[in-house]
């Protein structure tokens, strides 16, 4: 498959497209980002950091033959509300591209945290609402889509405040040893 990150990617996103690229899909990722990495230092797809207009990903869409479009946008742990930008107009201007190119599979990563009976704050209040979107566009035009209600993925806690896993986590990540009792 052809497939299509569109995003600045957060820590399940980056490792769906690693395990993809490794079991031998063709990855290129669409942000942005000008400096973070999104993928392993041994990918070899490619990675356009010209940002979300509708032309440059019709360009894209277009220039790579994709057939798979995965819409993942940057995890929220650690992050200032008031500094983070909006994910809908990404999304939207991933959806109206989409409109003029036919894709097999359209993914959006969601989070888990929206089964739990809670208050939603305005981030989980964002997601829900690009949930629905893609699901206006899935009646509306047939868009091939599945939502993926990820745990940790837009978690509202630290990995440092997340006991022993949090610990093992951050530890692999730092590359020091990880210690199972």
């Amino acid at each position: 498959m052809n497939i299509l990150f569109v995003g600045s990617g957060d820590i399940t996103a980056n490792y769906l497209a690693d395990r993809l690229y490794r079991e031998g899909h063709n990855i290129s990722w669409a942000t942005k980002e000008e400096k973070s990495l999104l993928l392993k230092k041994e990918f070899k797809g490619k990675i356009y950091r010209e940002g979300y207009r509708t032309s440059v990903l019709n360009g894209i869409l277009r220039l790579q033959g994709i057939d798979t479009v995965v819409f993942a946008y940057e995890t929220y742990v650690g992050e200032d509300e008031e500094e983070r930008e909006s994910l809908i107009p990404a999304l939207q201007n991933t959806l109206k591209a989409l409109e003029n190119h036919k894709i097999k599979h359209f993914v959006y990563l969601s989070t888990v945290e929206l089964d739990y009976e809670q208050v939603l704050t305005p981030k989980l209040a964002e997601i829900e609402y690009g949930e629905k979107l893609c699901r206006s566009c899935q009646e509306r035009k047939g868009l091939p889509l599945l939502i993926l209600r990820m745990g940790m993925c837009f978690g509202r806690y630290s990995l440092d405040k997340m006991g022993y896993v949090g610990r093992t986590i951050v530890n692999a990540l730092l590359d020091k040893p990880v210690i199972c009792r």
